[in-house]
């Protein structure tokens, strides 16, 4: 963060460098993203919005990856309607941009935001489409698949077909890679809910710790320990 306010300080010392307001909104949208990250709602949205009035309307892939980061800061404050106008933005510049990875996990957000207001049908067409996207050549599911197969698992566990539920969020667990392991916290967050649903108390009580456990060990981020202990705090309120 250091670094960034030196870049940025430099910069407005230098406002006839020509790249200057761009390269002004590229570091607000990292700090955006960095703010999401930290559960930080409100810095996130006022920083994603400095970011698209200093980037340039052309720059699709930066401007989907802000309104992105906007659509999540506004899901964390509650304001779903804000939240999906965001991420159909962000849909629309990936179609524009043929950028895959990120429409995928647009469309999937998009389906979380639908299963909010109790649109599952909607949801799922939303996350059927995710998943379409993310396959190869020869029919196998790409490691991007996870995401929308961790939230079609939980979909499935509102319509009560726990097994479907269960292959689905293994599916998407299995997908995790090293790289993106702060993932798995949100997996087995998944499958304490179905646990749960099953009546198998003690085991969504192994997987929401096993949850914790994973959120703790991860330096990336505030956000998956802010769920675990969410999902800790409903569990333990259902058991009176």
């Amino acid at each position: 963060d250091d670094s960034t306010e030196k870049i940025e300080a430099c910069l407005i010392q230098e406002e006839e460098h020509e790249n200057a307001t761009l390269v002004r909104g590229e570091i607000a949208a990292i700090r955006a993203r960095l703010a999401t990250y930290d559960a930080d709602a409100r810095r996130s949205i006022e920083l994603s919005r400095k970011a698209l009035a200093l980037l340039p309307a052309d720059d699709r892939f930066f401007r989907s990856n802000v309104r992105r980061n906007l659509g999540l800061a506004y899901i964390l404050t509650g304001d779903l309607s804000n939240a999906k106008q965001a991420l159909e933005d962000a849909v629309s510049l990936d179609r524009q941009t043929g950028n895959v990875v990120s429409l995928a996990s647009n469309l999937r957000r998009l389906a979380e935001i639908a299963k909010m207001q109790a649109q599952l049908h909607p949801a799922q067409k939303l996350l059927q489409q995710a998943l379409d996207l993310t396959v190869d050549e020869y029919g196998h599911r790409l490691p991007i698949a996870f995401q929308a197969l961790l939230s079609m698992g939980d979909l499935h566990r509102e319509w009560n077909d726990l097994d479907g539920a269960t292959e689905y969020i293994q599916q998407g667990i299995d997908l995790i890679s090293p790289s993106i392991e702060v993932w798995t916290s949100g997996g087995y967050i998944y499958l304490s809910r179905i646990k749960y649903a099953q009546g198998d108390i003690e085991g969504a009580e192994q997987a929401i710790q096993k949850a914790k456990q994973l959120a703790l060990e991860s330096k990336f981020s505030e956000l998956d320990d802010f769920y675990a202990d969410l999902y800790q705090a409903r569990l333990w309120l259902s058991q009176g």
